[in-house]
């Protein structure tokens, strides 16, 4: 029972992913009729990549900052346990 509802789940966010795509692409494809190439596309990888590391660079600048969040975190994931 347990799989099966996990499945379900599994294959609606599929689905989801699926038609979202569908839908963005879609919306480029006009855009890009309608504008031309005037817009620019950014890849997700390097976006991801560009906002990690700017995520651990502020890290490193603000220490005590860092060391309260973490802390917060642990206590709140110990505590949910």
């Amino acid at each position: 029972m347990l799989v099966d509802g996990l499945s379900v789940v599994l294959f609606s966010f599929l689905l989801f992913y699926v038609v979202v795509d569908e839908f963005n692409s879609a919306v480029k494809s006009i855009s890009r009729t309608i504008l031309g190439s005037h817009s620019s596309d950014i890849e997700r990888g390097s976006l991801v990549f560009s906002a990690i590391s700017m995520g651990i660079e502020n890290l490193r600048k603000r220490p005590i900052r860092t060391g309260l969040a973490l802390s917060t975190i642990v206590i709140t994931v110990s505590a949910l346990r």
